[in-house]
């Protein structure tokens, strides 16, 4: 295993500038979308969700109305900064998760409120779409590590939480492309230095099988029942970001990775590999990528013996993906979905072994 720290591997986590002028572009084009006061049209859902992607579609499905949902949401903001306001009037000796007070808490609401609700000088009302994800870490946040802020409130902590999470399903994705060109466009722009850090590293284990690299041995306490226990095991960790998740998944959705189109793998119309087929069809219902997200790339070696295999074509590579830890609580259609796939699937699932 290496965890390298250093000049070169700090600038994997930058973006390019290009990708932040496209993204904004789609920050703005969310924000109109987003304020229509108006049930969404069949023309909406094409523009929006192009791919058809079923956690998009599930999302919209849900809000129906987005002004009406912003405005409920706001509401629901402005009741946390009361419930909060009620509980440092009435419980001084209570104190939240690491200690936090009273005050920073009720500032934290009141500033969420503050910029996602804004009045205009003509007395309109506008809100904030990029204040959504914000809102919905706040929400995720008390209900995980302030449950008391919830008591006698249950239910319209649920509400908050389902408006805030379908509203960031939506606005979260979208940010990294709409279309399914501009997501690849945006993550060769944000992706390609670990990418290109992925490859290398990919084609150092493959181009040097019998490398004396005794510090990559499996350690022999750990190494009972393995078959081949004196192999080399080399193992890279890359601590990213979200941003990078989510244009890495991209690039290997609509990257050409499997050559057919992302849309068509919900049609399950001709898409011959099928385990590309349930791998697309178990993305399309990820709603978010939490804690913990996970993508793993694992490359075998065809070591025996009686294998005709040469060259590069000895190894082959299993790409899993986990989307981290579960939300609060699943939804109906997310505990509907769980119930087709067992949670050791959900948690994690190959999606391709190429060769």
């Amino acid at each position: 295993m290496q965890m390298v720290k250093s000049a070169n591997t700090d600038g994997l986590l930058d973006d390019d500038v290009n990708a932040r002028d496209f993204q904004q572009e789609l920050k703005c084009y969310l924000h109109s979308a987003l304020q229509v006061d108006r049930d969404w049209t069949t023309e909406d859902y094409e523009n929006l969700n192009p791919s058809g992607i079923r956690s998009l579609t599930n999302a919209m499905e849900f809000i129906k109305n987005p002004r009406k949902m912003c405005e409920e949401i706001a509401s629901y903001v402005q009741q946390m900064v009361e419930i909060i306001q009620w509980h440092k009037s009435n419980k001084l000796n209570r104190s939240l998760y690491l200690n936090e007070s009273w005050d920073l808490a009720e500032r934290r609401w009141a500033k969420e409120l503050q910029e996602f609700r804004r009045v205009n000088k003509n007395g309109d009302v506008e809100f904030d779409i990029s204040k959504i994800p914000d809102i919905y870490d706040n929400i995720k946040y008390d209900m995980e590590h302030n449950p008391e802020l919830c008591t006698n409130n249950e239910s319209q902590f649920e509400r908050m939480y389902l408006c805030a999470k379908n509203m960031a399903d939506i606005v979260v994705p979208q940010e990294y492309g709409i279309s399914e060109n501009s997501k690849v466009i945006i993550g060769q722009h944000v992706c390609t230095p670990l990418l290109k850090k992925i490859r290398s590293d990919l084609h150092h284990c493959v181009e040097n099988p019998n490398e004396d690299d005794t510090q990559t041995r499996l350690d022999p306490r750990a190494s009972q029942g393995i078959a081949t226990p004196l192999r080399h095991v080399r193992t890279r960790l890359y601590f990213t970001s979200e941003s990078h998740i989510h244009t890495l998944m991209n690039l290997i959705k609509y990257g050409g990775l499997c050559k057919i189109s992302f849309s068509l793998c919900f049609n399950f119309h001709n898409v011959d590999d099928k385990k590309w087929q349930r791998a697309m069809h178990f993305l399309s219902s990820v709603t978010e990528f939490n804690y913990m997200t996970q993508v793993v790339l694992m490359v075998y070696e065809d070591s025996r013996t009686t294998s005709t295999k040469q060259g590069t074509d000895r190894f082959h590579i299993e790409l899993l993906f986990s989307p981290g830890l579960y939300p609060c609580f699943l939804t109906e259609k997310e505990r509907i979905y769980e119930t087709r796939f067992p949670k050791s699937v959900f948690s994690e699932f190959q999606l391709v072994e190429a060769y």
